[in-house]
């Protein structure tokens, strides 16, 4: 579950870079926002 869940903040940090690199505001807030819940659902399942 973890690596699953690794694979995908990952590839959420690269679609997160390719928006900075084009410079769209709300994409890159929409990015960073996913980004953000993944992470969020990782540590949840780590302190669980």
């Amino acid at each position: 579950m973890i690596a699953t869940l690794d694979a995908r903040i990952a590839r959420a940090h690269q679609r997160l870079k390719e928006a900075r690199a084009k410079g769209h505001p709300s994409v890159i807030a929409e990015r960073e926002r996913q980004l953000d819940t993944l992470l969020e659902q990782r540590h949840n399942l780590v302190v669980e």
